[in-house]
């Protein structure tokens, strides 16, 4: 067969290309139709990564919008957005129970993410997981020190509670703990909490493997960051200092406190900002935003399609591993 005129393998190959690209960016389009976001300003400055990578990749609703005002204020400076069941939402668990009346007069579809709104489906970390590994880590190296150091060596973890750290959290990181020590070779992991004066259990003993600094149980005075930052304070100055430190307080100024120490450092870093490097860290969890955006794709293409959406999907975090992290972990595994 002749070929058309001005035809050539190259012309072939780059037309084939074009097309695939255009199919590529149809299709995309296609998945993201009817997503709206609606995300409120402080929760932005607290993931600014996923808040603009969720403006980006389910923007349509923001268009015409400046950069000053792409995200949403609470309480609204006027009118909430309007609501419709013609569209479906991703929204900012405040926003989401922002407009909760809305959502039920309207019928509106919503997706929460992050949030634990009971009538919505949401899209969230999956930080059990994230804080049993944290665990099997802490575990396994405090237990490897403590046998080749002075036996009352121990870990502690400053934890207060938040987005992805909740009791489930701190117990998912006990258990963890435990079978991580274990596997080290320590039968007995006790666990002791850093208490309010007078809560101590009565005969409790007062060095014990695992020390929880849990910033909320510790009455102590000022605001949550006064309070995180005071309890940081006790947990390193405590005789003797922890030989592995694990951070899981939403401050950032708490890590940097705990990375001048001689100790090992263990931390969630989820919500600390951008640009933080770990290469002084043991290990570390933190955002897997490509992850979290795919999965609030298909929970939003399940609703387009009328198909009935789960509770909640959960993504894993992101575990950022060294070298001796990663020997644990693989050591402490069952």
């Amino acid at each position: 067969m002749r070929k058309p005129e001005g035809f050539t393998r190259g012309t072939f190959i780059a037309t084939m290309l074009a097309i695939a690209i255009l199919a590529t960016v149809a299709l995309g389009g296609c998945a993201r139709a009817g997503a709206r976001p609606l995300i409120d300003r402080a929760f932005a400055l607290i993931y600014p990564e996923l808040s603009a990578r969720i403006l980006k990749e389910f923007g349509d609703g923001q268009r015409g919008r400046g950069p000053e005002d792409k995200y949403l204020p609470l309480p609204f400076s006027s009118s909430p957005p309007n609501i419709n069941s013609k569209e479906i939402y991703i929204a900012s668990p405040a926003i989401a129970a922002a407009i909760e009346s809305q959502i039920g007069q309207t019928g509106a579809r919503v997706v929460s993410l992050l949030g634990d709104a009971s009538a919505l489906p949401s899209v969230d970390w999956d930080s059990a997981w994230a804080y049993r590994q944290m665990g099997l880590i802490a575990g396994y190296r405090a237990a490897a020190i403590r046998t080749s150091s002075p036996p009352d060596s121990r870990a502690s973890i400053l934890f207060s509670r938040g987005i992805g750290r909740t009791d489930a959290e701190l117990e998912a990181f006990e258990r963890g703990f435990d079978e991580g020590a274990r596997a080290a070779g320590i039968q007995n992991s006790v666990i002791d909490s850093a208490e309010a004066p007078g809560n101590a259990e009565p005969g409790a003993p007062k060095s014990r493997f695992l020390k929880v600094f849990d910033v909320d149980s510790m009455g102590l005075h000022g605001d949550r960051l006064e309070q995180t930052l005071a309890a940081c304070a006790q947990m390193l100055q405590s005789s003797p200092g922890p030989s592995v430190i694990v951070v899981a307080a939403g401050s950032l100024g708490a890590l940097e406190k705990t990375l001048q120490t001689q100790g090992e450092v263990i931390a969630d870093m989820r919500g600390l900002g951008q640009g933080i490097s770990q290469k002084r860290l043991l290990a570390a969890v933190g955002e897997n935003i490509g992850a979290f955006v795919e999965a609030t794709g298909q929970l939003v293409r399940e609703l387009h399609e009328g198909k009935p959406a789960p509770k909640v999907t959960l993504v894993r975090p992101t575990l950022y591993l060294a070298g001796e992290a990663r020997r644990a972990l693989k050591a402490a595994q069952p």
